[in-house]
């Protein structure tokens, strides 16, 4: 559809091929997570599931249970997602459950569950108090714990009632509810219902949603100036600072330089242009080097990317076609190969990794970026994989 793919060209250019992903630190800072947001079908169905557990890398954050979850997170880009506000057409009802009423709408994009409980279990998960999902860090003012609980009082109150025996199939209905996950796909728990008597709602609202994308839901979020100033942006420089560095690696990276430092990433234009820009918007200067250095030392732990390399000075390595780590691999796959017990059947790739942790070369290869290695070599045409993790040499 023409609204997907408007939004996919909205994404700053800084970022772009570079999936975004809200911080711990910001959940429940953004207006976004509290609103009902208006969004296609398709794009609800496409949300990914936000664990902030994964998002904090400090332990000692995740140790006092402060950042924990009971709830059902999805974020759209870097903007977190708890409600949504549809339009659409029902094109089932069900009502014969004695406790739960429910419907499939259709607006024109794809369709979703949404359920209407006719008793409100006091023990339901989709009616936890909004305190337990919000994640506000605590030097916040109570105000904004306060202001959230009335709204949770609110919506929890807007479930009581009788299930919606008027709504019949064929009629255009406006829906704002929670979103939960059940059986493995995304419904919503119906906080609002109403029929619409007029298709020109449906008609308005898309025409209007492309517009809202490209204003609003597309725009990355920025901590407001004064919590900037109260020192809550460090993560978020940490954050943004490693979309550059991975979106430098993918695409802006020459291929005739496989191994670079910490020191090196700071010559990098886009670093630079970046530093620069956090050094004039701060009084204070942070830690340009440790920084780096701390989000490489993830980056070789979590992703395919790089890989660190022995040695006192810390150095890392560019996962790509030719680099220095996969003729090291083809050379084991090459020798395992002359054996006989391998001739036929190839190289296992435990028997690989077993060699690489004997080398001279690497602290520890990843799991993931081993695959990336044989996925190279396989494209190459160096290798052939025969199944079960198993790799015969071509040459």
């Amino acid at each position: 559809m023409a609204v997907s793919m408007e939004t996919e060209n909205c994404i700053n250019t800084d970022t772009r091929d570079v999936k975004l992903k809200p911080h711990f630190m910001h959940c429940g800072l953004d207006h976004f997570t509290h609103i009902f947001a208006r969004l296609f079908i398709k794009d609800i169905q496409n949300l990914d599931e936000f664990d902030p557990s994964e998002s904090n890398s400090n332990s000692n954050s995740r140790s006092n249970g402060e950042w924990q979850s009971d709830s059902f997170l999805c974020y759209y880009k870097d903007h977190l997602v708890t409600k949504v506000d549809l339009i659409g057409l029902v094109v089932m009802v069900d009502d014969r459950r004695t406790k739960l009423w429910s419907c499939i709408i259709d607006d024109g994009t794809g369709t979703i569950v949404c359920n209407k409980w006719k008793i409100v279990k006091s023990n339901s998960n989709t009616l936890k108090p909004v305190e337990n999902y919000t994640y506000l860090p605590s030097k916040l003012p109570q105000s904004l714990l306060l202001k959230q609980k009335k709204i949770t009082v609110m919506e929890t109150s807007a479930c009581d009632g009788n299930p919606y025996s008027d709504i019949v199939v064929g009629d255009t209905v406006r829906i704002r509810g929670r979103l939960v996950l059940h059986g493995g796909h995304k419904e919503i728990d119906i906080l609002n219902l109403r029929s619409l008597e007029s298709p020109s709602h449906e008609i308005d609202r898309i025409l209007d949603l492309p517009k809202l994308y490209s204003i609003f839901y597309d725009e990355p979020f920025e901590l407001p100036t004064r919590l900037k100033q109260n020192g809550l942006s460090e993560n978020s420089i940490e954050d943004r600072l490693t979309n550059i560095i991975q979106f430098h690696l993918k695409n802006q990276h020459t291929k005739t330089t496989n191994i670079f430092t910490g020191s090196d990433v700071l010559t990098w234009p886009s670093v630079v242009d970046f530093i620069n820009s956090v050094s004039r918007s701060r009084n204070a200067t942070f830690n340009q080097i440790q920084t780096i250095q701390n989000i490489l030392n993830h980056m070789s732990k979590t992703t395919e990317l790089i890989c660190q390399l022995k040695g006192n000075e810390k150095k890392y390595e560019i996962i790509q076609p030719g680099s220095p780590l996969c003729s090291v691999v083809f050379g084991i796959i090459q020798k395992a190969c002359q054996r006989d017990k391998n001739m036929e059947l190839g190289c296992h790739s435990f028997h690989i990794k077993d060699q690489l942790h004997r080398s001279s070369n690497y602290v520890v290869v990843q799991d993931c970026v081993l695959q990336k290695v044989l996925t190279h070599l396989e494209c190459d045409s160096k290798i052939v994989c025969f199944g079960q993790n198993r790799y015969l040499s071509v040459d």
